[in-house]
């Protein structure tokens, strides 16, 4: 396989992931601020170095916050733009730091490397999500963040729901295009989250009904509600399970 970053081929089994875990964290002002969002990477407690009196003081800590859903605003008539990706004719490492400022994003960035990481397999991500309407779309990107500020997209990914369920809180799995990237020190990993693609994915009209194209008159402005309590991505085997 061709790690994106380096262009290397490397010897890699698609059935062995490497298997990272993240939590998504926000106070709410994910879609605002593109630095406030977190990918935190999630340990399992079985397997924790820490003593006994840290990890409770962890514990009670997250606990006792309890943040609000991350609200995103869909304006139809404005739609994030697509960019590369799998469904793109500029597919690629492509520049995506401007899609990453504008207001209808949520943004959530890892700490900066300290050593090189290895990330390999299919991102998953799943995350509790309601909107205000019968229907809407998930669109995902993974970038790295370049140490000069530079966001270079490595995955994309986009999900549909119809229908009355989405008015009702409910788990939302997307997946993403599998990868091989190996990140260097001083650069993070982001995940943006919105609810276009437009030209590359038709708009959802947020009616319940089909998308079929552009934005028309009867399309609704969608308001969603990520709840990041349960969120997570990770990073499963590009064939089999995981």
């Amino acid at each position: 396989m061709a790690d994106l970053a380096t262009g290397l081929w490397l010897a890699r089994s698609p059935r062995t992931g490497s298997g990272q875990v993240w939590r998504l964290h926000s106070q709410g002002l994910a879609a605002r601020d593109g630095q406030e969002g977190r990918l935190v990477p999630w340990v399992n407690p079985e397997h924790q170095a820490e003593s006994e009196a840290e990890s409770e003081a962890g514990l009670i800590a997250e606990s006792a916050k309890a943040p609000s859903p991350v609200l995103l605003v869909h304006d139809p008539w404005r739609p994030l733009p697509g960019r590369g990706g799998h469904l793109g004719l500029d597919a690629g490492l492509v520049e995506r730091g401007d899609l990453d400022r504008r207001c209808d994003v949520t943004c959530f960035n890892s700490a900066p490397m300290a050593a090189p990481l290895e990330l390999l397999g299919r991102p998953v991500l799943e995350l509790d999500v309601r909107a205000d309407q019968p229907g809407f779309d998930l669109c995902a990107a993974l970038s790295v963040v370049k140490s000069d500020g530079r966001v270079l997209q490595l995955s994309t990914g986009v999900g549909r729901w119809l229908g009355d369920s989405c008015l009702d809180l409910g788990r939302r799995r997307l997946s993403l295009q599998p990868l091989l990237v190996t990140l260097q020190p001083g650069e993070r990993l982001r995940l943006s989250i919105g609810a276009a693609a437009w030209p590359q994915i038709a708009v959802n009209p947020g009616t319940g009904a089909t998308p079929w194209g552009p934005a028309g008159p009867d399309h609704r402005v969608i308001t969603l509600a990520l709840h990041l309590d349960q969120a997570r991505l990770r990073l499963d085997p590009m064939v089999g399970l995981p």
